[in-house]
């Protein structure tokens, strides 16, 4: 995306909103990876807690991010090219992976038990979702 912003080619803003769509599809898909690994880093009695303080340390970076790049938008900062909001993309995208790619190569997922019949995996989720409201009400 940053260098798609930062080049001239045609219909670029067509171009860019594709590539939002896909990076909002991805980060969606994660968050499936993301809840399956909960049990890896917490209890079943502070899951929620767990879960809240993850959700508010991404709400934290982007409230730090501000006030980092708004120099880079309010074009008192150039560091290459055009000035401009498109020079944010490539630092935030350097800075994101500086601080996500020791998390990706510390956690794990364990190895899971396989289910042989479909039968198991509905009663298995009829009962995640009962715990759900009976002794997983922090969830």
């Amino acid at each position: 995306m940053a260098f798609v912003a930062l080049s001239n080619i045609p219909h670029q803003p067509y171009i860019m909103l594709g590539i939002f769509v896909v990076i909002q599809y991805l980060y969606q898909i994660s968050l499936i990876f993301y809840n399956a690994l909960l049990k890896n880093v917490s209890s079943e009695k502070n899951r929620g807690q767990i879960a809240g303080l993850g959700d508010g340390m991404g709400s934290l970076g982007r409230l730090v991010a501000l006030p980092i790049f708004l120099p880079i938008i309010s074009c008192t900062v150039v560091w290459f090219g055009s000035p401009g909001k498109t020079q944010v993309f490539l630092p935030a995208f350097l800075l994101s992976t500086i601080f996500m790619v020791p998390l990706l190569l510390r956690f794990k997922e364990g190895k899971m038990n396989k289910i042989e019949h479909q039968e198991n995996i509905y009663r298995q989720t009829r009962q995640g979702i009962r715990k759900l409201f009976t002794t997983h009400k922090n969830v």
